[in-house]
């Protein structure tokens, strides 16, 4: 507690300040110490719109209230989750599970107004869990874990008990209640992505394909196999097995001797590929959120729909001194958008900066593949589940989701006939990249953004 106290104090001073590397730097570990607590990611971010976005107040009255609730204690929660069962009543005593209807949940909460939230007529397992005051979401899981044990006992006994539709959540001390669709909660919308249907075309079209060998079509099949068994579950844990299965399937090729060498030595590889042209994509795209036009030579960049050629526009920007001086000044208006062009500019200012952001990303990869494979074996040899899988199967998606779109994308410009040989040639593609920027001579902006394998 006292820990916290201190950085929240830290914080205060870098706001004050003006600091903004170390806002940055400070809100991270805050965030970090203030999960393992028992705050839900959700959970934090709506907080900090809630108090921070008030524009009626005075800063030092957000910031009272921030600190208030950040030093608050658990609380009960009440949270009914719609379902349909067939379970006799002996065996929910047995198991400690409360499964009530609509009615009782309004006679039982008088003064929270259940009544506009619930279907009287409904079914619903009750839980009580505690969680932080104002996170919902948190509250919302810690119930989902409450009985999804108890429901997978009853699955192994042919008793079925699905949960479906809203969630009715009433706050500490009956002061209201809400309910909530749970393909709105944020792990779901976290966990399922945007739809794209070019990248669909890509897999369709490799899939058909007749330069594409068996085995990597039945690997890529197997992806989305998996995928799907993850989505389908109700439980965190095959979320997260399925999805590291899915990334095993995908990404062992034979190259190493173990699994868990090919995953910490391709997955980071593999996600080098194009990292800088990923991040200046993103860069053109919080200019055009935040009105800002770039130029390179006197001609505009196209901050909409940045094509190659704008990329390399925006980095030769940040290469050129005088062309970085007219970028900043008209970043200058926006404190987040001049942070984040000063954090690129020291990253991109010779080779030695660049070489460390770019290798800097590959190890911080690889550590949390090394994270993850050590809770997955936690699940699948002891047993034993981490309070904080759900973060880890969030960061996990991210991984296969982006393994996958960059092996597909390569695949599809019909160089490469499976897998294996993709994978051997990003990997030496990232050693390329670093053997390059060891050298004295600055870097080629084309050959860094499309890397040294691929630069014709």
């Amino acid at each position: 507690e006292q820990y916290k106290n201190w950085l929240v104090t830290d914080l205060k001073d870098a706001i004050d300040n003006d600091s903004f590397e170390d806002i940055d730097k400070i809100c991270n570990i805050i965030a970090s110490e203030l999960i393992n607590s028992g705050w839900s990611p959700n959970g934090l971010r709506k907080l900090g719109r809630k108090i921070f976005q008030q524009r009626a107040k005075l800063f030092n009255d957000k910031w009272n209230e921030f600190t208030r609730i950040l030093s608050s204690r658990f609380q009960t929660f009440y949270c009914y989750f719609q379902c349909t069962s067939n379970i006799p009543a002996e065996i929910l005593t047995q198991l400690d599970l409360t499964i009530i209807s609509g009615n009782e949940i309004i006679s039982k909460h008088p003064r929270a107004r259940c009544e506009h939230n619930v279907k009287r007529d409904g079914t619903y397992i009750a839980t009580e869990p505690r969680a932080m005051p104002d996170d919902i979401e948190g509250a919302i899981q810690n119930g989902r874990e409450a009985y999804l044990l108890k429901l997978s006992i009853l699955s192994y006994y042919n008793y079925t008990c699905t949960t479906s539709g809203s969630v009715v959540v009433v706050y500490p001390n009956n002061l209201g209640s809400i309910a909530i669709d749970s393909e709105d909660l944020w792990y779901n919308q976290s966990l399922k992505g945007t739809s794209n249907f070019s990248n669909l075309e890509y897999v369709l079209r490799l899939l058909k394909s007749d330069y594409l060998e068996e085995r990597s079509k039945q690997r890529i099949e197997n992806v989305f196999r998996q995928y799907r068994l993850a989505t389908d579950s109700i439980s965190i844990e095959s979320w997260f097995t399925n999805r590291w299965i899915a990334l095993e399937s995908f990404s062992v090729t034979g190259r190493y001797n173990s699994i868990i060498q090919h995953i910490k030595e391709l997955v980071p590889a593999v996600l080098c590929s194009r990292y800088l042209y990923r991040i200046m994509k993103n860069f053109l795209y919080d200019c055009q959120r935040c009105g800002v036009v770039p130029t390179y030579n006197g001609n505009t960049i196209d901050t909409n729909d940045p094509s190659f050629s704008d990329i390399e526009s925006i980095v030769n920007v940040f290469r050129d001194k005088s062309e970085l001086a007219n970028l900043r000044s008209i970043c200058s208006n926006n404190n987040l958008l001049k942070y984040r062009c000063e954090c690129i500019a020291t990253h991109l200012v010779d080779n030695n900066s660049l070489k460390k952001f770019i290798s800097g990303h590959h190890d911080r990869v690889s550590k949390q593949i090394q994270r993850i494979y050590r809770v997955r074996n936690n699940i699948v040899h002891s047993a034993k589940v981490e309070t904080d899988l759900l973060p880890l199967t969030i960061y996990l998606d991210y991984y296969l989701k982006s393994v996958v779109s960059e092996i597909v994308y390569r695949l599809n410009q019909g160089k490469f006939h499976d897998l294996a040989e993709i994978y051997a040639c990003l990997e030496e593609n990232y050693n390329a990249t670093i053997e390059v920027l060891e050298g004295k001579t600055l870097y080629d902006t084309q050959l860094i953004l499309k890397g040294p394998l691929f630069i014709n």
